[in-house]
């Protein structure tokens, strides 16, 4: 079993400085509008808004894929939501996927950032009840434009985590369970919880998890020195971009649809209407041609 299902936990409510900052380099992807790049985050010098933009944006395990017997790539995909919603608070949604797969998230997640002190946050995670209907969400202009907060989340109380400053490292910050079992929402076979653990600095997400079965019972211990998520950056030569530009959706003004029929893009309607309309033009084609043919 893969280590690619661990949770990680971000948010940004202040307006980014990557919104500040002039992009260069490649079109931006529409998920990495308020998102930072490599390169700006690093000149962002304010503690609290570095932490927020170091979790944002696109990670892999790739590095540690093809040096780790069985360990597969896999990547997830970070954005801030419920700006409007929750104006003041700071939300989340986690997308994790392979590859090859990237319309078949592994796992979605939602999870909110409260700001304890100086040194430290808490992070709630919540599940959402209609998963099925935001697959890529972050590819939209607008994600979750609308969503009703209270009655679209289930709260995972086993899953809240904790953030501490690391005193001894520069723009670093640990991540530990407040729970003990935090239950998995997909089927991992005989693996029913996990504990997760991760740090988080300017170069990605070092993850660290431990899968239990049934009974609560250790199956699957953390790799020695956990899994580094490499922080991925759309100014990079050999970076594959996941969805349109930014530059393109304000164009076209409009959210495009995040999974579309590419094998049949006009499908007949279920109900057969689109056969009957067809047979109408063609009678009435018929009907105007010996019309045609008795005038003449």
């Amino acid at each position: 079993m893969s280590f690619l299902f661990a949770f990680v936990s971000v948010l940004s409510a202040q307006k980014p400085t990557a919104q500040r900052v002039a992009f260069w380099g490649n079109e931006k992807p529409i998920y990495y509008q308020h998102v930072a790049s490599k390169e700006e985050l690093l000149k962002i010098e304010h503690k609290h808004e570095r932490f927020l933009q170091q979790n944002l944006g696109h990670f892999s395990n790739r590095s540690a894929a093809t040096q780790i017997e069985g360990e597969r790539e896999a990547q997830f995909i970070v954005i801030p939501i419920f700006q409007k919603q929750r104006a003041g608070e700071f939300w989340i949604y986690i997308e994790y996927f392979l590859p090859a797969m990237v319309d078949q998230p592994i796992e979605q997640r939602i999870q909110h950032y409260i700001r304890n002190d100086r040194y430290s946050y808490q992070i709630k995670t919540y599940h959402l009840k209609n998963p099925e209907l935001f697959v890529n969400e972050w590819k939209k202009k607008n994600p979750f434009e609308g969503f009703n907060v209270k009655d679209g989340l289930t709260h995972d109380e086993f899953c809240d985590m904790q953030v501490l400053v690391d005193e001894e490292k520069d723009h670093y910050h640990k991540a530990t369970p407040l729970g003990t079992d935090c239950p998995l929402r997909d089927d991992m076979g005989a693996a029913k919880y996990s504990v997760t653990s991760f740090d988080v600095s300017d170069e990605g997400y070092l993850m660290c998890i431990e899968f239990l079965d049934a009974k609560k019972q250790k199956i699957k211990n953390c790799p020695n020195g956990g899994i580094l998520f490499e922080r991925l950056d759309y100014n990079d030569k050999d970076y594959k971009s996941l969805a349109p530009s930014v530059s393109e959706l304000n164009k076209s003004g409009s959210n495009p649809n995040p999974n579309p029929n590419t094998t049949n893009p006009n499908p007949e309607p279920k109900n057969g209407k689109g056969k009957k309309e067809k047979g109408k033009k063609e009678k009435g084609k018929d009907k105007d041609k010996k019309n045609e043919e008795k005038a003449s």
